[in-house]
């Protein structure tokens, strides 16, 4: 599908036009990789527990029939469950490839990942996937770092102004 940021992957999951089969997110700040893989959980599970398949990247790696196994897997109640790999690399490629080839529907593969490359095999999969999204999460600059703060500190009522101002009192014993 695309490479998108941040703030446009929710709108992938509203309901309206096809979601994807396969998201890949990656960064150098594995909390806010973790933060948003599980707001998509939350959003495409209704926050079901037991609709999620946390699989590492061994675990698909030793058995990469499983991969395909839990993808086309059906939930009793027929809701849609979330495949989760962990702490993905390219070693995930060889079992991934057959699944978004094949064009057939089934779960979400929200795959987790680390800083990749650009010559990453599991990234360039994704990225020329029809069915994929791919949201990198890199660092904020300083400017954006600021805003982002600036936002934060406004929501909560509180001005900053331009002067800092620091009275030291002594301390009474």
């Amino acid at each position: 599908m695309a490479v998108v940021k941040r703030n446009e992957l929710a709108s992938h999951f509203s309901g309206r036009g096809k979601s994807p089969q396969c998201v890949l997110i990656y960064g150098a700040d594995r909390s806010a990789v973790v933060d948003l893989c599980n707001s998509i959980v939350m959003q495409v599970t209704g926050g079901g527990a037991p609709s999620v398949i946390r699989l590492s990247e061994a675990q698909v790696t030793s058995a990469p029939d499983r991969l395909y196994s839990e993808f086309a897997a059906r939930s009793m109640f027929g809701d849609k469950q979330v495949v989760w790999i962990s702490d993905a690399g390219d070693a995930i490629v060889k079992a991934l490839e057959p699944i978004l080839a094949s064009g057939e529907e089934g779960n979400l593969i929200l795959i987790d990942g680390s800083t990749l490359p650009k010559a990453s095999k599991l990234r360039k999969l994704c990225e020329t996937d029809r069915r994929s999204l791919v949201c990198p999460l890199y660092e904020e600059s300083l400017h954006e770092l600021r805003l982002r703060f600036e936002k934060q500190v406004r929501g909560a009522g509180v001005a900053i102004s331009d002067e800092l101002q620091i009275t030291v009192r002594p301390l009474c014993i």
